[in-house]
């Protein structure tokens, strides 16, 4: 879903929006409208939680302006019986209510509001009923262990998980233990029934954060998607399903109305993430993107994709200008005329997902880039096409979509955030640039490449600790993976190993390549659809840089391995 970008809004007068919210909609229907402020109070309390105080201060990150709510005193003189508040926004300086038009009239003479926008339709169990949702408390404990020999049964999980090296990570007892997810969707109806959260709801890492279309507390009553989502993230089913990031705890938002595309959803993906700061989450995983709405008037041109001219984007900067790690999907447009990717899929500090498929070929769907400053979107790529979900029935499916491409990139992140807590959004964004497939070649399709968390992990072990093996070479998805400091011109020759006349040994040269390497990362590609899998291989490799000269190293591998 999309709104109207802010830059559009703010070069109107409030007279003239409010006219047009008259002429879009009749006259007496109720409606949403975001009434923004020219002013806020800076004094007293900062309203968020210790765990929040602590990210930041581990970010170097001070509170300011944005961290305090609207001015009370404006809503007291707003609000009413006719006009009923759904939420403030502090990061908008804004408060949003539901109301017929005509009851806003005598706004538009107060000096105190910069603008009245019109916004959608409000689902029409809309009501606050007195809930305070800045007072959310959640928390909870985490007992569950894996086993202790840390073998892992993924069951049809398995392609989605090895492709980004996550198995590695899980050998190396890094499950996400500790990282706090907040997810945005659309609902989440029986994730408190099946097997894939049992574990969850027994140590308290399933955690209820807010349903901001209905205003209550009740997230599993509505929509499969958040559910499905949500197993890629931290599913836990020995033998059936394994999520990235088992051990994670999440904290659920409803933001979508699957009935409706309007503005209004956007501003709800903003509450939710001022809350998921406020309450000191370290990720936000949302598989949502606004491009199109019911009211045609109010969709964005990819103009309006620049990372900073949307509601969602400035709250999508906002989170990690406080230290949040936002991952998002890029959209579903591929095939479409749209094409591109949404918001905040355009914000360059997002972390952008798209999807490929088993093989590492881009899905047809997957959303393209890049936004509208040119910027590379995706970021990056994971399995999303034929990608093994949770049902709402406790059994497990396939389905296509950067929906679930994202999440399962998203555990992958609070793997390297349990290992590496002091990494900054900014920092692991870089790392996982540097360390993806195609981190030369990056574009508007796959962007840096399929993500390759063991590389991200063996990169930030090297920038932590300042030491590798020189050189290291791994098999990475039929890729020979080279990780290097120094060196910069690589040449290799891959030969078959065979015997002539079964007995005397001879190599026949298949495939000859000088590579000038500009990242520390270097991927060799070595399997081909005509690649023999019933021989031996010999790679040779010279490897040079402008400082030390490394002597030939020899290695003998079996594509058809792993």
């Amino acid at each position: 879903m999309k709104a109207t970008s802010l830059r559009r809004y703010l070069s109107i007068t409030v007279l003239s929006l409010f006219l047009f919210s008259f002429s879009a909609k009749a006259e007496g229907d109720y409606r949403a409208y975001l009434i923004k402020f020219n002013s806020k109070p800076t004094d007293g309390e900062v309203p968020i939680s210790d765990l929040a105080l602590s990210r930041r201060a581990k970010f170097g990150i001070k509170t300011d302006a944005s961290d305090y709510h609207v001015n009370p005193a404006f809503i007291k003189n707003i609000c009413s019986d006719s006009i009923q508040l759904l939420y403030s926004l502090k990061w908008h300086n804004a408060i949003v209510v539901k109301t017929k038009m005509e009851n806003l009239d005598f706004l538009l003479d107060q000096d105190y509001i910069e603008s009245i926008e019109y916004v959608g339709i409000p689902a029409k169990q809309a009501k606050r009923e007195g809930i305070d949702i800045d007072k959310i408390k959640m928390g909870g404990s985490e007992i569950f262990h894996p086993s202790p020999d840390s073998t892992i049964i993924y069951g049809n999980s398995k392609e989605q998980i090895q492709q980004i090296g996550l198995h590695n990570l899980h050998r190396k007892e890094l499950y996400g233990k500790g990282v706090k997810i907040a997810v945005f969707d659309a609902g989440f109806y029986n994730i408190d029934l099946i097997p894939a959260f049992s574990n969850h709801r027994r140590d308290g890492r399933l955690w209820h954060g807010y349903d901001l279309v209905d205003l209550d507390n009740n997230l599993t009553d509505v929509d499969n998607h958040g559910t499905a989502v949500s197993s890629c993230i931290s599913g836990y089913h020995p033998g059936k399903f394994i999520g990235s990031a088992p051990l994670a705890s999440l904290y659920l938002f409803r933001t979508e109305n699957s009935a409706t595309e309007y503005p209004l959803e956007e501003l709800n993906w903003c509450k939710a993430a001022e809350i998921a700061d406020s309450i000191g989450v370290d990720m936000v995983s949302s598989s949502l993107g606004y491009t199109r709405f019911d009211d045609p008037d109010l969709n964005y041109s990819h103009d309006d994709l620049d990372g900073e001219s949307t509601y969602v984007s400035l709250a999508a900067k906002m989170l990690v200008a406080k230290g949040v790690l936002v991952v998002n999907s890029a959209g579903n447009s591929g095939s479409s005329t749209w094409r591109k990717i949404g918001t905040p899929a355009d914000v360059s500090e997002v972390l952008t997902v798209g999807a490929v498929d088993n093989q590492g070929r881009i899905g047809s769907f997957s959303s393209k880039g890049y936004n509208a400053l040119g910027q590379i979107k995706p970021d990056v790529c994971a399995m999303g096409v034929k990608t093994t979900v949770a049902s709402t029935f406790g059994s497990y499916y396939k389905g296509n979509g950067t929906s679930y491409s994202t999440p399962i990139v998203s555990g992958a992140m609070a793997l390297l955030l349990e290992a590496f807590p002091e990494a900054s959004p900014i920092d692991l964004i870089s790392i996982i640039h540097e360390t993806a497939t195609r981190n030369s070649i990056p574009d508007s399709m796959f962007g840096y490449g399929v993500l390759n968390a063991h590389a991200a992990y063996m990169l930030l072990n090297y920038k932590k600790f300042g030491f590798i093996a020189q050189p290291d070479l791994t098999i990475q998805n039929d890729d020979y993976l080279l990780f290097n400091n120094a060196y910069h011109r690589i040449r290799y020759k891959l030969y078959e190993e065979h015997q002539f006349l079964g007995f005397i040994p001879y190599k026949k040269k298949v495939k000859e390549e000088e590579i000038l390497n500009q990242n520390r990362f270097t991927y060799i590609k070595l399997r081909s659809d005509e690649t023999n899998c019933t021989v031996k291989y010999t790679l040779k490799l010279k490897l040079k840089s402008s400082v030390e000269k490394c002597g030939l190293k020899y290695r003998h591998l079996s594509l058809c391995e792993s």
